[in-house]
């Protein structure tokens, strides 16, 4: 069998010019992609959405309840102008949920946020106001420049 190989290797003709310049290209071109990949900048996160429940506290006024949907393992800031004040959650169980207890008047402006890693997305504002399903129970905060 030896041989047979021998004779077979004989008959192959050797590499052209074109064949190992396709192969280097080749070569180079996955090299670049792998690179890329690695120096590509990180993208931000998405705004998260709006709250979905604001409640009150019971027995406490002037505390609410935030809840909403987040990127799942996000830090997830509220941000509150009016005291200046952030206060946040971590979702350690990485469930895309969180819960957050704010201070704040009825009809004060607030915002969140979600921070992973060096990843910061923009803000997403809301009212202070009790919420279900994303939807104001009452008017109260409305006016008439907003269309309420």
């Amino acid at each position: 069998m030896l041989p047979h190989l021998a004779a077979h290797l004989r008959r192959q003709r050797p590499p052209t010019l074109r064949r190992v310049l396709l192969r280097r290209a080749l070569c180079a071109a996955v090299a670049a992609l792998a690179w890329a990949g690695c120096l590509s900048p990180t993208l931000p996160l998405p705004p998260p959405e709006a709250p979905h429940t604001i409640q009150q506290v019971s027995g406490e006024p002037g505390v609410w309840l935030v809840a909403g949907e987040s990127t799942p393992g996000a830090t997830v800031l509220i941000r509150h102008p009016a005291s200046g004040k952030i206060v946040g959650t971590e979702d350690q169980g990485a469930t895309g949920h969180y819960a957050i207890e704010l201070r704040a008047q009825e009809c004060d402006q607030a915002s969140v946020l979600e921070v992973q890693g060096e990843r910061v997305s923009p803000e997403t504002p809301f009212t202070v106001e009790k919420t279900q399903n994303g939807v104001p129970v009452s008017d109260t905060c409305s006016s008439p420049q907003d269309g309420g």
